[in-house]
């Protein structure tokens, strides 16, 4: 085996069509024809496998830099926790039309059904039109006979804890959260490597002339029918030229929200392996003689063994950085 190269890495996006999609991811990435619904980075499941843009590995699947780099990108205790697998997903969701209202399963019920990992993921909202709207969580609680029945009787909307979405805002949705994006909604998402979803009501959309297919017996077996709150509301702390917020903490990653406020150097620390999504202006990133830099959109990979790195902000530089845990 070669020794491993460090440097931050970058994936080549990969674009998925969906039928409530439309054309404003085109205002972040340059975005292929058609209904494009989500752009996803750091894909590494079975049958959708990032490849690796930059650098000496470039063309390289990501799954196959990990089995081969394990530890150096994860860490050892991560590559105990994952084994050789990368365990988050980013993607960018542009909600031209709802989504369907839909649950994730926890780790436990994923890997005994679905032979997978649950998805617990955060929602980011970069940009959301006048009377966009986002549902998460029940605004009371309901036993499974009266979630069956509101599902079925197609009154689930009602019974959702709705929320005015704007820029800014963000989501926590653990597994077992029924949650739904609404239209005119573009969302930074940031989830467990894993593509589970169970649908329990699709607001009677048709694809081909046909209702798409419900989960609606495994999704009653994970949801969560108690009243929950899911918005999370921190704080910006000012200090040497940025504002930072902390904006998740949860069991698979930790994620802050950084604004630069002027031009500026700065050595950030990294705790293990992180990933830095940029949502507005270019960012350069220096280590070890070297500089890389990035733009608006993209999401790059600091593996483990980059302890830290300086970090060149423009005035305007909007950047999200997930720890992952």
């Amino acid at each position: 085996m070669h020794k491993f190269k460090a440097y931050p890495i970058m994936v080549k996006p990969i674009f998925k069509k969906r039928p409530w999609g439309g054309r404003n991811l085109s205002a972040l990435l340059k975005t292929p024809k058609g209904k494009i619904g989500e752009v996803w980075f750091f894909s590494d499941q079975k049958d959708t496998r990032s490849i690796i843009s930059n650098g000496k590995y470039k063309g390289k699947k990501l799954g196959a830099l990990i089995t081969e780099h394990s530890k150096e990108i994860l860490g050892t205790k991560l590559t105990k926790k994952y084994g050789k697998h990368f365990p988050l997903l980013i993607k960018f969701l542009d909600s031209n039309e709802a989504l369907s209202v839909q649950v994730h399963p926890n780790d436990k019920y994923a890997e005994k059904h679905e032979n997978c990992w649950g998805k617990t993921e955060l929602w980011y909202v970069v940009k959301a039109k006048p009377g966009a709207k986002i549902w998460a969580g029940f605004n009371k609680n309901l036993d499974h006979k009266t979630l069956r029945a509101c599902v079925f009787d197609d009154v689930i909307k009602g019974n959702l804890q709705e929320y005015a979405s704007k820029a800014g805002d963000v989501f926590y949705i653990p597994t077992g959260t029924v949650h739904a994006l609404g239209k005119g909604n573009l969302v930074m998402e940031i989830q467990q490597n894993s593509d589970i979803t169970y649908r329990l009501y699709d607001w009677g959309r048709l694809v081909n002339g046909k209702p798409r297919e419900l989960n609606v017996k495994k999704a009653l077996a994970v949801v969560n029918a108690s009243k929950t709150s899911v918005k999370i509301n921190q704080k910006f702390l000012k200090g040497g030229g940025l504002l930072r917020r902390p904006i998740a903490d949860c069991p698979y990653f930790r994620a802050a929200e950084i604004l630069a406020l002027e031009t500026k150097k700065y050595m950030y620390g990294f705790v293990g392996p992180s990933l830095i999504t940029l949502l507005a202006g270019d960012l350069k990133l220096s280590t070890e003689g070297n500089s890389y830099i990035f733009s608006k959109g993209e999401t790059v990979l600091i593996p483990a063994v980059l302890k830290s790195m300086v970090l060149e902000f423009s005035k305007g530089n909007h950047i999200i950085v997930t720890e992952i845990k």
